[in-house]
């Protein structure tokens, strides 16, 4: 049997390789080199990288005749993902059409219910279910029996079978089919200090998230029990992208890299001892690493760490994000110090517009970026404006108190009082609650300003574009006006200087 696997062309994802920063997607990797093991034909297409139409899809889908064709997204670019879908249904009309990923993980109803060209969703992790599908659909099987999958049946009814129990030994896997991707088409290259740009390969060592965040879907995704790759298979995979595929460093997508300090210890001995002069990059829990352990990472060739910090005010951390009792603004100014005086490059990253945010917790959070912006020049500092993602209990919050109406759809695009920034970060919706859309505005301009190389007129064409209602209009005539009165006050104020 054969199968194509694929990313949907354009949207979020398409925007950040037109700023170098496509790598590929690992879920759809794992999920081929699955099949492959078990004797099936596999081909992966990243319209993306080798930029390609959808007159190229059809032609590629075409010369592989394939049964089964699956297509992985994000809440960011679904929309994308169901526009090729449907494409390829009228033209394809008895392959198999699947999807799967992240955010079709949390909606198979909506989705199925709105979208009757799809055939069949995967829930969870997609290794086995989709193995386990594609040899039913051989052999003419009953799909009752396969754990995590959303179907019609033949009166069109929609199934959902019983969730599949989550790997729990990674070793079992094999590593991501990169032999069927386009290798040599991805072009993320990242600064590492003293070395230059090099180029970034992606990985993951582990799955799943024990934490509580209020925004994330992850623990619901993934687990909340922390499941690991040994050492020896995480070395040997690198070992893969540096021999095989030119990695001069590695970007780890794991969740929470540091969640044990001792298997990073460890894991930083065995790179070591390998001598692959290789750089690496991950993300933490600001409450599981200390300086002899940051130290180690960074001998071990870190150079960069992301930390999710939210926001400085401690009433939003501890009663609203519920970051657990170990996190604190005092602790993440000592582990960014930390980074700094081992020239590792702090990444921590905020949001704004949290549940029952005021413009008091909020200034918090800006007032603590001008301070750590104070300490090095090369701090990385992100912001955002919060999101809603499905299966979080921030979606259950927003559906309760009214911030997405009661007939919202997953499924449908451009609907009445769901605000979207798609110009900046594709079609999810926001969550605006106590913060006005005015102050929410202001206080993105006003770390924009600060930051020198985030440029807003760049963003002007694909915010014009973006307009598609009266609404969308007035919102971004507000940020227009708020960014107006900025530049007014400081041209003043230089003036009087």
């Amino acid at each position: 049997m054969k199968a194509i696997f694929m990313n949907p062309p354009g949207g979020y994802l398409a925007e950040r390789w037109s700023h170098g920063e496509l790598i590929p997607a690992l879920g759809i990797g794992y999920i081929a080199a699955v099949l492959e093991k078990a004797g099936h034909s596999i081909t992966i297409i990243d319209p993306i990288a080798e930029r390609l139409s959808n007159t190229d899809i059809i032609k590629r889908i075409q010369a592989i005749d394939p049964h089964l064709i699956g297509i992985t997204f994000t809440t960011e670019n679904r929309f994308e993902a169901f526009k090729i879908a449907q494409f390829i249904k009228k033209i394809f009309s008895s392959i198999a059409l699947v999807l799967g990923g992240p955010h079709v993980w949390q909606t198979a109803e909506d989705t199925l219910t709105r979208l009757h060209y799809i055939d069949f969703i995967v829930r969870g992790e997609g290794e086995i279910t989709t193995l386990e599908l594609f040899e039913a659909l051989e052999h003419d099987k009953d799909l009752k029996t396969i754990q995590g999958l959303s179907y019609r049946n033949g009166k069109g009814v929609i199934i959902h079978n019983p969730d599949r129990i989550l790997i729990n030994d990674l070793n079992e896997l094999p590593s991501p089919a990169r032999h069927l991707y386009p290798m040599e088409k991805y072009n993320y290259y990242h600064y590492v200090p003293g070395a230059g740009k090099k180029k970034v390969l992606n990985m993951m060592s582990s799955r799943g998230c024990p934490f509580n965040c209020n925004f994330c879907a992850t623990p619901s995704n993934w687990g909340r029990k922390v499941r690991y790759r040994s050492i020896e298979r995480v070395i040997q995979e690198i070992e893969e992208l540096v021999h095989k595929y030119g990695a001069e460093a590695i970007g780890f997508f794991d969740d929470t890299f540091s969640f044990d300090p001792r298997r990073v210890s460890e894991f930083c001995d065995a790179l070591t001892a390998k001598k692959l002069n290789i750089f690496w990059y991950c993300e933490i829990r600001i409450d599981t690493v200390d300086k002899a352990l940051l130290k180690k990472m960074k001998d071990a060739g870190c150079f960069y760490i992301g930390m999710g910090v939210e926001s400085a005010s401690p009433r939003i951390i501890n009663e609203i994000i519920n970051k657990g009792k170990g996190f604190s603004i005092d602790k993440v100014t000592e582990v960014i110090k930390n980074c700094i005086d081992l020239d590792i490059i702090p990444a921590p990253f905020f949001i704004l517009s949290h549940p029952s945010e005021t413009m008091i917790d909020a200034r918090k959070t800006m007032d603590y970026i001008k301070f750590i912006r104070t300490l090095t020049d090369t701090i990385d500092i992100s912001i955002s404006i919060m999101h809603i993602y499905p299966g979080t209990p921030l979606e259950v919050l927003a559906r309760e108190n009214g911030k997405i109406p009661k007939d919202f759809s997953w499924s449908l695009p451009h609907q009445k009082n769901i605000i979207t920034l798609p110009a900046a970060q594709g079609e999810v919706p926001l969550f605006i609650d106590t913060l006005s859309w005015e102050e929410i505005s202001q206080l993105l301009f006003e770390w924009s300003s600060s930051k020198k190389s985030y440029s807003l007129l760049n963003k002007i064409p694909k915010v014009l574009k973006s307009i598609r209602s009266w609404q969308d209009f007035s919102r971004y005539a507000v940020m227009a006006k708020v960014y107006a009165k900025m530049k007014y006050r400081k041209i003043v104020h230089s003036g009087k200087s």
